[in-house]
């Protein structure tokens, strides 16, 4: 029996490759189950596919937004919602990119995925402060606990990835 070295899916004798990340699959050695780690590729997959929509979701909100102001006459909020939907653009691709890095699976990729994830944060929490700063945020706690976990998810699971890879190459070169 094989196992994938991220995932923990389970394969026949045969499978070299995991048909879920395209991960390489190893010989399970013993018997003994094999300890699951709290940062797993799924969740991560899946938050991060998530967070893309939902900033998208509310640039295209945000769009509307001002084309109802347009035509009401009203622009003393145009240019805020603007940079609010050119914000939530950047930070959805950051995110839907990041994924995209952190699956390839290789040190580098690791390394910009949690970067891209990581520059998310920051724009996030930039962004957050400022509504803070200016009372622009009527909610200020949502996103810090609904969404900067996920992406400091993200991030430590790219991390420890390149940790696990640098280890692996360490073991195996002595």
């Amino acid at each position: 029996m094989k196992r994938c070295t991220y995932c923990g899916k389970e394969y026949g004798a045969e499978t070299s490759i995991c048909a879920i990340d395209g991960q390489p699959v190893q010989e399970v050695v013993s018997s003994s189950p094999v300890s699951k780690s709290f940062f797993r590729w799924k969740p991560l997959s899946i938050s991060l596919i998530a967070l893309a929509v939902l900033y998208w979701g509310v640039a295209l909100l945000n769009l509307w937004l001002v084309r109802m102001l347009e035509q009401q006459g009203d622009t003393r909020k145009l240019r805020f919602l603007l940079w609010g939907a050119f914000w939530n653009v950047v930070v959805g691709a950051l995110c839907l990119g990041g994924r995209r890095l952190i699956k390839s699976g290789s040190r580098l990729s690791y390394g910009a995925g949690a970067l891209a994830v990581g520059a998310s944060l920051l724009i996030v929490m930039r962004t957050w402060l400022s509504g803070l700063l200016t009372a622009r945020n009527p909610f200020p706690v949502v996103e810090a606990l609904l969404i900067w976990p996920w992406l400091i998810y993200a991030f430590i699971y790219a991390s420890s990835a390149i940790l696990k890879q640098v280890r692996a190459e360490q073991s195996g070169s002595t």
